[in-house]
């Protein structure tokens, strides 16, 4: 007698049925299995030249296969079961889900895989060891791959497609980007001048604000204006604006002694008190005491002197403006070069300098050579070259018996017009860049992400 398990609800139900006979009247009531879900999504290098992970084409399959007899509680050894297949397909992100039946034990399921045709880009080999990129008709296939599953699980498993026919059998993808500092004074800002004392942000002479401007009121994250990057904020301390500076006597009034005396004004301002000086009665001389100048005035007031027969009245001179007193850096922005001129917002005319920056990196130029030497016994060597964009990919074969390979990466020395600080001036110049040899290990159908970067000789 041969018994069968079939996927659905109807089929589910009689996999689990057990016999200890033929006889009919002997059948048990069966246990229906429960279901578990496994998905993913399956991969491929279509394109070796890419960075980015391709998927498998939409439509390509998996079927997945379960011995019946796995879900069979009490399975007889006397019956031949079938085996269950479900077949699902990925769609255009390469992505899959498939509900299987399960049990609380755990059970295989075996997953093979649909082999697919594609024009994929791939690399070749001369015979000085360069690698281009070319667009052949290839086939990917995929070995099967066991899955155990239980019951009210959800499974994830990525897949991987092999290209089928390429010259290296084993071989491992190594990528990346090379780049190096060839603009020493272009940036993010690290230094900016400051007012007051020679406190240096920077490291640099150039540490007071080329001006001071006025309006300014103390302030914290201000956007600033000019220069050839964006993005920067400062944090800034100014004077109180309006506070009295000197004054002028106009009118010397008459029964006042000397002393301090309160003002009036019609305008604006508030707390002016002034040191008057005296004879028989008329005032003299003005001072402004540091403890009692005010503020919100404005030069050429008027103001009165409280006292005597309250006739004696000033004229203010000089009062504060709202200058800016220092500056720090809140956000260093972008793109900006050591000698620009920025303008604080706010009020008017507040400006430093940028000092310092901190230089970005580059993509080396165009063409620059990178070879890989592989340490199996003939010390091969492939060789491949930077784009525009500053990119490389090579292809290198894996033949340790462990699957392992242990790749030197020596990047090419090369000339290019650079602008350093050379004492305490920028200079622009040609000069040579190299990288010390980097050991790189790689296994069978790695894709190794590398970045290299490039360091200057200024001797």
């Amino acid at each position: 007698m041969k018994k069968k398990v079939m996927l659905g609800l109807l089929s589910i139900a009689s996999v689990a049925m057990t016999f200890t006979s033929c006889k009919k009247e002997e059948t048990q009531v069966p246990l229906e299995p429960g279901t578990t879900i496994v998905k993913g999504r399956l991969t491929a290098n279509l394109d070796a030249s890419s960075f980015e992970v391709q998927t498998v084409p939409a439509g390509t399959g998996i079927t997945f296969i379960i011995d019946g007899k796995d879900l069979d509680v009490k399975p007889n050894p006397n019956y031949q079961y079938d085996q269950i297949s479900e077949r699902v397909e990925v769609g255009a992100n390469g992505e899959y889900t498939v509900t299987l039946p399960a049990r609380k034990k755990p059970i295989n399921a075996k997953a093979v895989f649909d082999a697919f045709e594609f024009d994929a880009t791939i690399i070749t080999t001369d015979d000085e060891g360069f690698q281009t990129t070319t667009v052949s008709r290839r086939v990917f296939s995929r070995v099967e791959a066991n899955i155990q599953i239980v019951e009210g699980q959800t499974i994830v498993r990525d897949f991987a497609y092999s290209m089928e026919g390429e010259d290296f059998v084993n071989r491992a993808t190594i990528r990346g980007f090379i780049d190096a500092t060839f603009t020493d004074n272009f940036g993010d800002v690290t230094g900016i001048s400051k007012t007051g004392t020679k406190t240096n942000i920077s490291g640099t002479v150039n540490d007071t604000l080329l001006t001071t401007g006025s309006g300014y009121v103390t302030a914290n994250n201000v956007a600033v204006t000019g220069g050839t990057g964006s993005g920067m904020t400062v944090n800034f301390t100014a004077e109180q604006i309006g506070i009295v500076k000197a004054v002028s006597l106009l009118n010397a009034g008459t029964g006042y002694w000397n002393g301090t005396y309160g003002t009036t004004t019609t305008g604006d301002g508030t707390g002016l008190q002034l040191n008057v000086t005296t004879d028989a009665g008329n005032v003299t001389a003005v001072t402004v005491p540091s403890w009692a100048q005010g503020t919100g005035y404005a030069a050429g007031q008027i103001v009165t002197i409280v006292g005597g027969n309250n006739d004696a009245t000033v004229q203010i001179t000089e009062v504060t403006e709202g200058k800016v007193l220092s500056v720090t850096l809140n956000n260093a922005g972008e793109n900006y070069t050591v000698g620009d001129v920025v303008t604080i917002s706010g009020g008017t005319n507040a400006t430093f300098a940028i000092t310092e920056v901190s230089p970005y990196k580059e993509a080396v130029p165009e063409n620059v050579v990178v070879s890989f030497i592989t340490s199996n016994g003939n010390g091969e060597t492939y060789r491949t070259t930077t784009d525009a964009e500053g990119k490389y990919i090579i292809q290198v074969p894996v033949t340790q018996s462990n699957g392992m390979e242990t790749i030197s990466i020596r990047p090419a020395t090369f000339e290019y017009e650079t602008t350093y600080l050379e004492d305490g001036e920028f200079v622009t110049e040609p000069r040579i860049y190299s990288v010390t040899p980097i050991s790189q290990t790689v296994y069978v159908d790695d894709i190794k992400e590398r970045n290299i970067t490039y360091l200057r000789n200024n001797n």
